[in-house]
């Protein structure tokens, strides 16, 4: 019955559900993006790279050390600011190209965040040798130093974690996304 109620077009297909699957397959890469809130994850790298950069300032006045002698709060900072920004600009209008960019800014962060953490470590385990014969200012300041060291040590581990989590949701948007695909 149903087929005598329904009139068929000739070779009995329509051309309406082939269109919904195509478009429903072109929103997932997106959708998979989208879901991780990329502007909100650039915002924070943002405010990380803005901190790292205020708080390396103060131990430029220091003596040298492995973090300052680098630059290392400086191109950290650098380094999330514009992953950051990046991030924003494609979580506005996210297709391949920019997710791909995205991605590789994320990893190329991650790897030098990884080098960043070994040299705050290097620097943090050196601060126990100390002379006893330095005067309380001394010693003050070096307390001071070393605990903004630990501060940036964890917000550059924490830049780690969200350039992570970022990778992992530019690799979900781009997973489903053919090379003629574009993601809007």
């Amino acid at each position: 019955m149903s087929s005598a109620a329904t009139p068929k077009p000739a070779g009995g297909l329509t051309a309406a559900p082939t269109a919904t699957i195509q478009l429903h397959q072109q929103g997932k890469p997106l959708q998979k993006f989208l879901n991780g809130e990329p502007k909100a994850l650039g915002v924070t790298l943002i405010m990380l790279g803005i901190i790292q950069f205020g708080f390396g300032v103060p131990l430029r006045m220091a003596k040298v050390s492995e973090i300052t002698g680098l630059g290392t709060p400086w191109w950290l900072a650098v380094l999330f600011i514009v992953s950051g920004a990046l991030t924003i600009v494609c979580g506005q209008d996210p297709n391949k190209p920019r997710v791909t960019a995205c991605l590789a800014t994320n990893i190329i962060n991650v790897i030098a965040t990884g080098i960043a953490v070994f040299i705050f470590c290097v620097d943090l385990s050196s601060w126990h040798y100390i002379h006893n014969t330095e005067v309380a200012a001394v010693m003050k300041y070096r307390q001071l130093s070393y605990g903004i060291k630990t501060v940036l040590f964890f917000f550059a581990v924490s830049g780690a974690v969200l350039n992570i989590i970022l990778s992992v949701f530019c690799c979900k948007g781009l997973r489903y996304c053919s090379p003629s695909t574009q993601m809007f």
